[in-house]
């Protein structure tokens, strides 16, 4: 039954657990915010992520969105693992914001390969809203007066068509089980560059990075009955690199910005320019 699997699962695999009980409260959060942004009546126990409705995004509520999803993650991260907590607000800092610009396209991806199977160029720019490039007219409905719209058309239009795509045929030929997602989100949060952190950190996510690999191992092997899944393990794990997407949104978000779509206090340009 169910019932019976989720209790196996809880024993077994103890950190996807938490991770799944974690990235629920994450999209709790971002759901519930962004109704009462909309001033949305909606009942909020309705509002699951599976069924979400959503709806074409502006730079705004992309924005918005962001501050959201980032917001959660302080939390998100202590639940999950209770060594953060301890940790300095700058190492916090430094370990959120690695995570995040590999967590946030990833689950971009994730998510509107479930919500748009059939629309390839579609990315999810927030909890409910989606970007693509035949809507960069909307996209831009909201930025300032100055904004270069033909060339910001086109930016956006390429990234739909580019970026989008490459992401969206990867993720739709391998089609990660959620299971595999939250083991896939937990080994990204500790993909860290011994540079940025303490050793003590370091050997931390070594361990954790093992953990979750063992998880996994036990959850193809007792769950899905597999013997065989070296392949399918080492191409999930391709994902923590593909995803890493800092320099290519920094590239993006200085073009953005290099045309007027926004100033310099948009989330998301200020991150990278830090």
């Amino acid at each position: 039954s169910g019932f019976r699997n989720l209790c196996i699962s809880s024993n077994h695999r103890p950190i996807i657990s938490r991770l799944r009980d974690s990235y629920k409260f994450v999209c709790n959060i971002k759901s519930f915010v962004i109704i009462k942004f909309q001033n949305d009546e909606s009942n909020p126990i309705d509002q699951r992520t599976e069924t979400t409705q959503f709806f074409p995004a502006t730079i705004g509520s992309m924005d918005t969105a962001k501050r959201v999803f980032l917001s959660a993650l302080i939390p998100f991260a202590s639940s999950v693992f209770p060594e953060f907590g301890s940790f300095d607000d700058q190492e916090q800092k430094t370990i959120i914001m690695n995570f995040w610009f590999r967590f946030h396209p990833f689950e971009a991806t994730y998510r509107a390969d479930k919500a748009f199977p059939d629309h390839m160029d579609r990315d999810a720019g927030g909890y409910t809203t989606y970007i693509c490039g035949d809507l960069a007219d909307f996209f831009l409905s909201d930025c300032p007066d100055a904004v270069r719209v033909e060339d910001a058309k086109k930016l956006i239009s390429k990234t739909s068509k580019v970026s989008f795509t490459k992401n969206r045929e990867f993720i739709a030929r391998l089609k990660p089980h959620h299971e595999e997602f939250l083991a896939v989100i937990g080994i990204m949060f500790w993909t860290l560059e011994s540079r940025l952190v303490s050793e003590e950190t370091i050997q931390l996510s070594d361990r954790y990075r093992h953990d979750i690999l063992q998880e996994l191992h036990v959850y193809y092997r007792e769950e899905l009955g597999m013997d065989d899944y070296a392949a399918r393990l080492g191409e999930l794990l391709t994902l923590v690199q593909i995803f890493e997407k800092f320099e290519v949104m920094k590239e993006f978000f200085e073009l953005l910005r290099l045309l007027d779509v926004f100033s310099d206090d948009n989330l998301a340009y200020k991150l990278i320019k830090e």
